[in-house]
């Protein structure tokens, strides 16, 4: 292994000891307390427990961030051939929730957003985590609504009206709510009887649902859905086309317990090579006009 990566084993190993290590300690030291009969060494042994898993998980952050830092970077910048620039923190969560592509909750989470230009498009991916948790002061109940990617691509069509697709259920799909913010919008029904099937699309602008989501295009969102075979969300406004996979992972995150030699720099290309496909996708469209 070369430097870089000999020192992202190190922080491997220092998370996997210190998770290891002070877990096993802090039920050492319960159990003790417990069968001596001993309150003291019960709330040492807790104490240990909270400490370890506190220093643990912030050791494991580490790790984390060193990893992707080298090799998520690299293989976004060989696949696309363009600088990229990582915000960890993820994208700005009041940005997605006023997009209303997806479903928002009162918990939410963005992390690891990776932005870079290729053929003319621009692209932004991150992971969102959206929950609504409910709390009668006696027991929390949380119910996840979205996990997955979220992506943002800028469209080589211009958009000026509000429009979302999203899979077509029993029960309501639009968007929004009441005193949600969201546009006025109403439902589209467009020429394609399959993709009507698939998708129920609501616009601010139906004239321009139908310049938007022409027959070829219409066919280039079942096929991602087809692709990703999970839920999918897509959303157009302000010049841009959001995608969103209800994945339920969060992508690109490492295991402790998986050594970094054990570790291809093509692990994530099936996950990025997706990306690319749409953007080329995307240059169709604009070719085609």
């Amino acid at each position: 292994m070369n430097k870089e990566l000999i020192k992202i084993e190190s922080y491997r190993v220092q998370a996997l000891i210190w998770n290891v290590a002070s877990s096993v300690l802090g039920v050492c030291v319960i159990l003790m307390g417990v069968f001596s009969g001993t309150p003291l060494l019960m709330f040492i042994g807790v104490g240990v427990l909270i400490g370890g898993i506190m220093l643990g998980s912030s050791k494991t952050a580490t790790y984390r961030h060193e990893f992707k830092d080298y090799f998520i970077r690299s293989a976004f910048e060989r696949n696309f051939e363009s600088r990229v620039k990582i915000n960890w923190e993820g994208m700005d969560l009041g940005e997605i929730e006023e997009a209303f592509v997806i479903p928002y909750g009162n918990s939410n989470r963005s992390d690891d957003e990776v932005v870079f230009d290729y053929k003319g498009i621009h692209v932004r991916r991150t992971d969102v985590s959206t929950e609504r948790v409910v709390s009668n002061g006696k027991t929390t109940t949380r119910v996840q609504l979205f996990k997955g990617q979220y992506m943002v691509f800028s469209f080589p069509k211009p958009i000026m009206a509000f429009t979302v697709v999203r899979e077509n259920k029993w029960f309501d799909s639009k968007p929004g709510g009441l005193f949600s913010g969201c546009p006025s919008t109403e439902k589209v029904e467009l020429e394609s009887v399959e993709f009507n099937k698939e998708f129920v699309v609501f616009s601010s602008d139906p004239h321009e649902a139908f310049y938007l989501l022409t027959p070829p295009f219409m066919e280039i969102l079942l096929d991602f859905q087809r692709t990703y075979g999970v839920e999918v969300f897509f959303g157009f406004m302000r010049n841009e086309f959001h995608v969103a996979i209800n994945s339920e992972e969060n992508l690109f995150e490492p295991s402790i317990l998986v050594p970094v030699k054990s570790i291809s720099m093509n692990t994530h290309d099936t996950d990025i090579l997706k990306i690319k496909r749409v953007i080329d996708q995307l240059n169709l469209i604009e070719e085609g006009e």
